[in-house]
């Protein structure tokens, strides 16, 4: 929620190191986590206005792992990700 509250004031390069501490939450927990994937989903909504700034190359690794995944709150949380970037990305 903290993201979406000050998503207009996070540049580029703070946006990049949220996206590096969310992996870093995937790699410790060696999966891709509910708890990580809500922080991201919170990202994209915040900073909407970044768009194209944001380099998603390696977190979308993460994101196509949680939509093949069989835990179905996971899968659901990646297609909201997929929404909320597309829009975010227009």
């Amino acid at each position: 929620m903290q993201l979406v509250k000050i998503g207009e004031r996070v540049d580029a390069t703070v946006g990049n190191n949220i996206i590096q501490l969310i992996i870093g939450i995937f790699r410790q927990a060696n999966c891709v986590t509910e708890n990580g994937l809500i922080a991201f989903q919170g990202f994209c909504v915040g900073v909407q206005g970044l768009g194209t700034e944001i380099d998603i190359k390696e977190i979308a690794r993460f994101i196509k792992f949680a939509l093949q995944s069989e835990e179905q709150d996971c899968a659901k949380l990646a297609c909201g990700i997929v929404s909320d970037m597309s829009s975010s990305m227009q």
